[in-house]
């Protein structure tokens, strides 16, 4: 029963540096993994004059977020 506690408390650490890595890289941006394993970043609510832009990316991996985080951020200029 320790063993697997302690398991799940490193598996939650290595989660929150991945977090924090990402929102580190993407400032604005805030990061969450579902319980279903999903990962989201979120950034907003945004001005009136930024609305129409995307401010919500979700993907399966962290790796995928930050790929995705990349490519929308480019193309807004974050």
């Amino acid at each position: 029963m320790q063993f697997a506690y302690a398991r799940e408390v490193k598996t939650m650490s290595i989660k929150a540096e991945i977090k924090a890595s990402l929102e580190t890289e993407f400032p604005g941006w805030r990061v969450m993994q579902t319980d279903r394993g999903r990962w989201w970043g979120l950034c907003g609510p945004l001005p009136a004059d930024r609305r129409k832009e995307q401010d919500v990316v979700e993907a399966d991996t962290p790796e995928d977020l930050r790929h995705k985080l990349r490519q929308l951020t480019s193309q807004i200029g974050q």
